[in-house]
């Protein structure tokens, strides 16, 4: 056992069998085991049957003081902090589609983009946003490119889900004819996978080396140059929401089926090479959309197992499952603040 003094905290750091961190933190917060006394988490409140109103929710990483950040009729998707860890960005679908920001606390709020605007993702430095903006009555995406105030917007390429390199330099995308990378700038594009549109999303590793996706209900993981692709063998299994942990060692994924009208739910962890693959929730309803913290200890998910969805949380290796959000309502979409 591995004892380090972090601040006022104190993390007792125990290396399971399987590789992976188990941590616990004496202290008063579990946001002081991120270097801050009130790191906070967000995720998106159902308050309406189908889920059409959304509103934006924040709370400590130990479920306390929730704090309700949009009132509105709106629906509130792809939240999303902003790399300063000070800001929150998000997608807001009221009959325009705007992107909008605003402060950690709700306030300032204020739209970026006009009508059409969808899925924001920021540059890793945060002087830059990338998002889909659907062209005109077709319907189509193309990729739009702006300065992080919403101003010098610009087109960059047809289609779907940018995924900025964790340099900032590039973006992977795709399209109809596979998986591309193109500069920032839109130039220098290149197809590093020829395969079908892929869905949602291109996921670059932490060290900008590979790339990871689904497709068909299977996980691929590939070189960032397209070289040495690879389907990950999970018989049985349709791959939802992979998500790589802040070290590059494993992915978490779910997996949900529907029996005898249930929705059966589980999140598992295989290495990036496709070994070691194992499931780290058991119930029936054991849990989806992992969510690795930024120091890699623990991972939040969504799990209807109450009867519910509702936000919880646990130790990298599967234990010390807790519900943090606990409401009668559904709760969804976990995102951990950066840390800075």
């Amino acid at each position: 056992m591995l004892t380090l003094r972090i601040a006022a905290a104190v993390l007792v750091l125990v290396v399971s069998a399987n590789g992976l961190a188990d941590a616990s933190v004496a202290s008063s917060s579990e946001g002081e085991a991120l270097g801050r006394p009130e790191a906070k988490m967000l995720y998106l409140r159902l308050s309406s049957p189908g889920g059409q109103h959304r509103d934006l929710f924040s709370m400590n990483l130990d479920g306390s003081r929730k704090r309700r950040l949009t009132w509105d009729y709106a629906a509130e998707t792809s939240v999303v902090w902003l790399p300063d860890g000070r800001r929150i960005g998000y997608a807001r679908f009221d009959g325009n589609n705007n992107i909008v920001v605003m402060n950690a606390d709700g306030s300032g709020k204020r739209n970026l983009t006009t009508r059409g605007a969808t899925s924001p993702t920021w540059s890793p430095d945060g002087t830059k946003i990338a998002f889909h903006r659907s062209a005109g009555p077709t319907g189509k995406f193309s990729i739009r490119v702006a300065d992080a105030d919403g101003g010098n917007e610009r087109d960059l390429k047809r289609c779907c889900w940018p995924a900025w390199s964790p340099d900032g330099r590039e973006i992977a995308y795709s399209a109809r004819r596979g998986v591309h990378i193109t500069s920032s700038d839109g130039s220098g594009d290149r197809t590093i996978a020829r395969v079908p549109l892929v869905g949602c999303c291109l996921l670059w590793s932490p060290d900008g080396t590979r790339i990871a996706y689904v497709y068909g209900g299977v996980l691929h993981v590939m070189n960032a140059d397209g070289t040495h692709r690879r389907e990950i063998d999970a018989p049985g299994i349709t791959v939802q929401t992979p998500a790589w942990s802040p070290d590059g060692q494993w992915i978490a994924f779910s997996d949900t089926t529907v029996a005898n009208n249930r929705r059966h739910s589980t999140i598992y962890l295989v290495r990036p090479g496709g070994k070691n693959l194992h499931p780290i929730t058991h119930t029936g309803a054991g849990g989806r959309t992992p969510a690795w913290s930024p120091d890699g200890r623990r991972i939040a998910f969504v799990s209807h197992r109450d009867g519910n969805d509702e936000i919880y949380v646990m130790n990298a290796d599967g234990s010390n499952q807790r519900n943090l959000s606990n409401s009668p309502d559904a709760d969804v979409q976990p995102v951990w603040q950066p840390v800075r």
